[in-house]
């Protein structure tokens, strides 16, 4: 009898979730391991045993009815690099990896393109090539990743018999703005190219004045609109032939940026506001104290996820709305990404990597928005990075091209995946395979991700 009661009272302790600690000698409340993977038929393993398979209609593996105590997991398929970590589970609670995904064990490149001396990405689908000086290669051409094909900009390519090309300005991926010098007179000429026309004629902007900096593009009621900086003034016209230059703005401007039709600008007295691309309201100002701007001719305003973020110099400030104050949140940036999702940034600074999360996300884990979260910090410097999906990047370093996870539990995983001199690295989001411009050779990797 005694036996009875003690078995029909542990099956309803079983059956709520509870479980006997044969270390500890007492009844605790289990909790679960949840892993998603990619791609399928990977295998997880909790403390080297098999826990279950990933399968084309479930990409994820749960293990329930856990002791809460830390776990070994590990994802492996054949022909892949595995994937560990350390993670704990604590009472009536699931700990998740959302986001796993192995790579290729093997991973070649072949050389695409040769003789470049750079590349400037429009798309996930089209890039500049900039050809080292030849009488076989057009200098600048655009190159169609998904067709393979190159077609020349034979517009521009006849102004560089006299010109230099020094500066490409991407408005946006189908209008690019070529800024040249002139070999004779050292004038520079300023020269749009809409991508979408079959001809690709070069309109040359005799309006823009020498010395101008800051472009945007914008287009109302199907009129172009291009905006620069001259002369510490912000000015605009229509690109059609009859338009007519006009003062934006005539408050002496630092920066300014364009992003969905309003305007941030920066005075040169550091003072931040915004205002409506048609002037239709009152220009606001958005941080009560000035910016002591330490770097003028190298300032940048960034609008992700509708935050306002200023770079001067390596220095990264964010605009706090609540506080209307414009706070330091990085020293050192040489470079800001923002992820596929739009929710991260991956911030690139000399020696280290770290990710800011634009708002709250749930992979791989929960965290707040507002978050830095410290990824690595290398010996060499770091020269290129860019992401993979919204979970993985890639970089170089020390002439080795590597990917990382952004899961900071425990180990990060990392993979080499070659070793080139690299001077551009950058994912393409549409065929998933991976740039990489190192000694004038534009060289392609196999696809990185399967799905």
């Amino acid at each position: 009898m005694i036996f009875f009661v003690a078995a029909a009272t542990g099956a309803i302790f079983y059956s709520q979730g509870y479980r006997f600690d044969l270390k500890n000698l007492k009844m605790l409340k289990t909790g679960g391991i949840s892993i998603k993977a990619s791609p399928i038929n990977a295998r997880v393993f909790l403390n080297q045993k098999l826990a279950g398979t990933t399968m084309p209609m479930a990409d994820y593996v749960f293990v329930q009815g856990l002791l809460p105590k830390t776990y070994e997991v590990k994802v492996e398929k054949d022909g892949y690099a595995p994937w560990s970590k350390t993670l704990e589970v604590e009472e009536t609670k699931v700990t998740e990896a959302k986001s796993v995904v192995l790579f290729p064990q093997s991973i070649q490149f072949n050389g695409k393109k040769f003789g470049l001396e750079n590349i400037q990405p429009l798309s996930s689908e089209k890039i500049v090539l900039l050809h080292q000086p030849s009488d076989e290669a057009e200098k600048v051409s655009i190159y169609d990743l998904n067709r393979e094909e190159e077609i020349g900009i034979a517009s521009i390519n006849a102004l560089l018999a006299s010109n230099d090309l020094t500066d490409v300005e991407v408005l946006d991926p189908q209008n690019l703005l070529f800024i040249l010098k002139n070999n004779k007179s050292g004038k520079t000429g300023y020269y749009y190219v809409n991508l979408q026309s079959q001809s690709l004629a070069a309109q040359k902007l005799d309006f823009i004045g020498e010395g101008s900096d800051n472009f945007a593009f914008a287009s109302s009621f199907g009129d172009k609109i291009i905006f620069w900086r001259e002369n510490e003034a912000i000015f605009k016209r229509l690109l059609s032939s009859d338009g007519i230059s006009q003062k934006f703005s005539a408050e002496k401007t630092a920066a300014f940026s364009l992003s969905e039709g309003y305007f941030y600008m920066l005075s040169k007295e550091g003072i931040l506001s915004k205002t409506d691309q048609n002037k239709n309201f009152p220009s606001q100002r958005l941080a009560d104290q000035p910016l002591e701007i330490k770097n003028a001719g190298d300032l940048k305003i960034s609008v992700f996820a509708g935050q306002v973020f200023l770079k001067d110099g390596t220095d990264l400030y964010l605009l706090d709305e609540k506080e209307r104050s414009l706070k330091k949140i990085f020293e050192g940036v040489n470079d800001l990404k923002i992820s596929p999702f739009g929710d991260k940034l991956l911030c690139h600074l000399q020696n280290e990597l770290w990710v800011y999360t634009l708002k709250d996300i749930d992979a791989p884990y929960q965290e707040k928005a507002g978050t830095k979260i410290f990824i690595f910090r290398f010996s060499q410097p770091i020269q290129r990075s860019d992401w993979i999906d919204d979970n993985y990047f890639v970089f170089s370093t020390d002439n080795k091209i590597k990917i990382s996870e952004m899961d900071i539990r425990s180990n990060i995983n990392t993979y080499e995946i070659a070793g080139f001199e690299s001077s551009d690295i950058w994912f393409s989001q549409k065929n998933k395979s991976l740039y990489i411009l190192s000694k004038e050779t534009l060289l392609v990797s196999d696809k990185l991700l399967s799905r």
